[in-house]
């Protein structure tokens, strides 16, 4: 139902959900969700169990839209050449009867997402790319936070940030910027850049944002299954990869005099774009991680627009730091801060670790 939520008062309407469930599945949850104020009613649940074969093949509609994002994946995909194509396109063809048109493919499209492993890809249906591209964000919109943690060291949270919206973005990037530039100017000599509730989503903001923490120059890049890299840039308070600015703060950019040390705080919520800058962050000299290994989405997602709208978001590529070296995988922490007892009653071990290892070079 997330393509077509109900809304509004009405009498009983009978609504149906049809899945496509994929061999080897154990367990199928069902039920009703009430999301947002109101009375909701539900009755007389049922599940029916249908034979793919006793279904229709697909619309041509349905399987034109099919036949065009398998291709999109077959060719962009980053695991292309590890999974098996023609078996891969009969399942996708086997799950796709019944088919009526191309809302009916969507789910077909993210079983085959998953089938390649990368954790990464996904498909937004058309109202959750229309809310996309308006810079809706159903969790809310996280601002950047910062103060002084000390005298000398200052503490900035780097939230993650949804979206593509051109204010919205340089609003982030502007609040970063202007957070550092205030503790500078309140004696700050390092900071401690916390990434641990960092889902990700939108790096440029957040690379644009930090940039007086990176200086100018190529912070890192995506490197494709081909090998081919493209490099993120900052420079002069725009960052962007290969030619392309991707944001800019809307002010002169701030400059420090020098490169202050940086203590950069990741664990395992750390993911995507929040990755991004912990690498971009820790590549640099006078810089190191602290915390729990990263979750492991250290891969770059290409937009695809399809046909009826939907947004695919495929991983193409995965994140190389500034040395070359390739991820794909978790970021390991420079200094791994396994939680205690105490952590969990208030007392922040990770960024205490950080604070004594900033306070040697910031007495």
């Amino acid at each position: 139902m997330r393509d077509r939520g109900v809304t509004g008062t009405t009498d009983w309407v009978r609504y149906e959900v049809q899945a496509t469930i994929p061999d080897g599945t154990e367990w199928v949850y069902y039920g009703a969700l009430l999301a947002g104020s109101g009375t909701a009613w539900f009755d007389s649940f049922h599940v029916e169990d249908l034979d793919a074969a006793e279904l229709p093949d697909p619309s041509e509609e349905a399987r034109a839209y099919l036949q065009r994002a398998l291709n999109i994946i077959e060719r962009f995909a980053l695991r292309r050449d590890e999974v098996d194509w023609s078996r891969i396109q009969d399942e996708a063809l086997a799950q796709a009867r019944g088919a009526a048109d191309a809302a009916a493919v969507h789910t077909v499209l993210r079983n085959t997402l998953r089938t390649l492993g990368d954790r990464h890809s996904v498909l937004l249906a058309p109202p959750e790319a229309r809310a996309w591209e308006a810079g809706a964000d159903p969790a809310g919109r996280p601002e950047p936070m910062g103060v002084m943690l000390s005298r000398r060291v200052a503490y900035l949270e780097v939230p993650r940030f949804s979206g593509d919206v051109a204010e919205q973005v340089t609003a982030y990037a502007d609040a970063l910027q202007n957070l550092i530039r205030t503790q500078a100017e309140a004696g700050a000599c390092g900071w401690v850049v916390d990434l641990r509730g960092n889902s990700g989503g939108n790096m440029w903001p957040m690379l644009a944002g930090l940039g007086p923490l990176f200086g100018d120059g190529e912070l890192g890049g995506f490197r494709g299954a081909d090998g081919e890299q493209a490099a993120w840039w900052y420079r002069g308070g725009a960052t962007g990869v290969a030619e392309r600015t991707a944001a800019r703060v809307s002010n002169e950019p701030f400059i420090l005099p020098t490169l202050p040390p940086v203590a950069v705080l990741v664990g395992p919520t750390t993911a995507s774009s929040g990755e991004a800058v912990a690498l971009a962050l820790t590549g640099r000299d006078n810089a190191a991680s602290f915390g729990a290994p990263t979750a492991g989405l250290t891969t770059g997602n290409q937009l695809f627009v399809l046909s009826d709208g939907a947004l695919l978001w495929l991983t193409t590529s995965v994140f190389v730091d500034r040395d070359g070296r390739a991820y794909g995988g978790p970021v390991q922490p420079d200094h791994e801060v396994i939680p205690t007892a105490a952590s969990q009653r208030g007392a922040d071990p990770v960024r205490d670790s950080a604070l004594t290892w900033l306070k040697r070079s910031c007495l």
